[in-house]
């Protein structure tokens, strides 16, 4: 379905649509809990890629789930290749998984819609949701964006209402972290989109460990990565000087920073939740925590992993072989 006949049957639907409703249909959203799932799927993978004894144990015992249960030989080991590959992909997609959750969330509550399951549900459109991605990248250095994002995310432009006892200053750091979250989250979503609709998609990736590195001349300044890599094709820019090319495109991942990722963003969805809940339907049984991620300490996970100094690969796209259109006739 295109994006503009995405947008007009939401409209169909929404004429006559009972407001009264609303109040019950937040009741049964904010019965869920978003961010437990992401800290869950989280908690899986990296059971899954842990090398701890306890795991292999519990493994070799047998695990189950009613009558389903996995066992593993006493004699099994892990291939290294393929744990580091499933990992690579895996938290990519979980990364991506979460920073849409996230951001999705806060769109729908951005402009206090009397529904925000409704609001997400009407954003069905990809090219929509990149839309409103970009204009809030673009928007995060004016103040009302970054008041309404503190407002949904840690529930106060100033700490005091918030019962914290914290210094201006300290303040400060934790809405500059907030929006540098969501800065990443936003240059991920938007620059790394064809990565995650291949890992997404059909499985369209090949994983595994890769090097490169580059050398000036006299030997001074060396650029270099090395570690788990995704493989996937690609396309170049509809303006390239060749036309439109495939590529066969190769994205380093930093594991471990995709995994404090996601744990920092499940974070701020669980404050973005609880808050949002209190809001629209009164019930307190469990105020937020608030994440309170300095730009310091976010730095360092996003960077983790990457290598000292200020350079490294981030990748590289090598075109596929094509054949040598020939040249017209003269007679033509």
């Amino acid at each position: 379905m295109s994006r503009s006949a995405a947008s007009t049957s939401a409209r169909a639907a929404d004429h006559n649509l009972a407001s009264e409703q609303f109040p019950e249909l937040n009741r049964e959203f904010y019965d869920a809990n978003p961010a437990d799932y992401v800290h869950r799927r989280l908690r899986g993978l990296i059971i899954s890629i842990s090398d701890s004894p306890a795991i292999h144990d519990a493994l070799v015992q047998g695990v189950s789930y009613g009558t389903t249960e996995i066992r593993r030989g006493t004699e099994h080991e892990d291939d290294q290749a393929a744990t580091e590959a499933y990992a690579s992909l895996e938290s990519t997609n979980l990364l991506h998984l979460a920073g849409e959750c996230m951001l999705r969330l806060y769109l729908a509550h951005a402009d206090h819609q009397a529904c925000p399951w409704l609001e997400i549900a009407r954003l069905r459109s990809p090219q929509a949701f990149k839309s409103r991605v970009s204009k809030l990248r673009e928007s995060l250095g004016e103040q009302e964006t970054i008041d309404d994002l503190v407002r949904i995310f840690l529930g106060n432009t100033q700490p005091e209402p918030l019962g914290l006892r914290v210094t201006t200053e300290e303040w400060q750091r934790q809405i500059d972290g907030l929006v540098m979250l969501v800065a990443h989250v936003c240059n991920t979503l938007l620059g790394d989109a064809t990565l995650y609709n291949a890992t997404k998609h059909g499985l369209a990736v090949v994983g595994g460990n890769s090097g490169l590195s580059l050398s000036a001349p006299s030997g001074d300044l060396t650029i270099a990565t090395d570690g788990p890599g995704l493989t996937y094709l690609d396309l170049t820019a509809p303006d390239a000087p060749d036309g439109r090319r495939w590529t066969k495109t190769l994205t380093f991942v930093q594991i471990e920073s995709n995994l404090g990722l996601v744990e920092i963003i499940g974070l701020y969805i669980r404050s973005l939740w609880m808050i949002a809940k209190y809001r629209y339907t009164g019930a307190a049984d469990e105020m937020p925590i608030l994440p309170g991620i300095e730009p310091q300490f976010l730095r360092q996970i996003i960077e983790y992993g990457r290598g000292e100094g200020p350079f490294g690969f981030a990748g590289m796209a090598q075109t596929l072989l094509y054949y040598v259109d020939d040249e017209p006739d003269d007679g033509a």
